[in-house]
């Protein structure tokens, strides 16, 4: 072989070393981090991640949150948070994430998922995340381009980040998604929790007294998450209210004029 050949070769050698090494890192690191919660669905991301960590964080768990939405946050355990400058945003980002929260050695994370092509889904997943706590906030006629034209079509191309023997939570679907969901966590050994099935718990006057719009199917994925953890509904109520906003969240103002 040629002086060129073996330089290749060795070069070859050290990036398969040097890619091992990190995979085995990561790996280490999630399993330090117990509970890791992968959210995704078409709308409510960033909300949901918020309100899940404030559970978490309310039930006691040292918990970090990290949402995309209108402008992506790192949120610490004790509530303050920190913007993430990037350039150009990929899957990539995730695994640094995960990298500066396990150095912290926390009890739990929530990543909103930034995948939307099924098969980054699929590496965000299985490769990132490994979550134990999976959550589809909605399937609605969205990202057509990505996942097919028909609603059936886009809900299969959620299922790559339900977790294996874990839990999924789940929230507004259309009847005919069901089957295609249950079959997915069938598959993977996953339990499933309708969180609209959890809508009678949730009291309009709660909803309303939120100082930003909320929605009941979010608030009833947090209690979703509260059912499989055994925390009790009234600290997942306690811990929600505290959740700030997303950035680009609707805030209500009240003002009084004329007095």
């Amino acid at each position: 072989m040629t002086f060129a050949v073996v330089s290749l070769i060795a070069m070859l050698l050290v990036l398969i070393a040097y890619f091992y090494r990190e995979h085995t890192r990561h790996a280490e690191t999630l399993a330090d981090i117990p509970l890791r919660v992968h959210v995704n669905g078409i709308r409510g991301k960033s909300t949901v991640s918020r309100l899940v960590g404030a559970i978490l964080r309310e039930a006691g768990y040292q918990t970090f949150i990290k949402t995309t939405g209108s402008d992506a946050r790192l949120i610490f355990p004790d509530g303050h948070e920190e913007r993430i400058y990037r350039d150009h945003p990929n899957v990539v980002e995730q695994v640094q994430i995960v990298k500066k929260i396990g150095n912290e050695k926390p009890e739990a994370m929530v990543l909103e998922c930034m995948a939307v092509r099924p098969e980054y889904q699929r590496v965000s997943e299985e490769s990132i995340v490994r979550s134990t706590i999976g959550i589809i906030t909605n399937v609605r006629l969205d990202h057509q381009d990505q996942f097919g034209d028909s609603i059936e079509e886009i809900g299969l191309g959620l299922t790559p980040t339900i977790p294996r023997n874990g839990t999924l939570i789940v929230g507004e679907i259309p009847e005919s998604v069901v089957p295609i969901i249950e079959h997915h966590a069938r598959e993977k050994n996953t339990k499933v929790i309708w969180a609209t099935k959890l809508y009678p718990h949730i009291e309009e006057s709660y909803v309303n007294s939120f100082h930003y719009f909320a929605h009941r199917e979010n608030i009833a994925i947090g209690l979703g998450v509260c059912e499989a953890l055994g925390v009790s509904f009234e600290v997942g109520m306690i811990g929600m209210k505290k959740a700030n906003p997303d950035p680009g969240a609707l805030v209500l103002h009240e003002k009084k004029v004329g007095e």
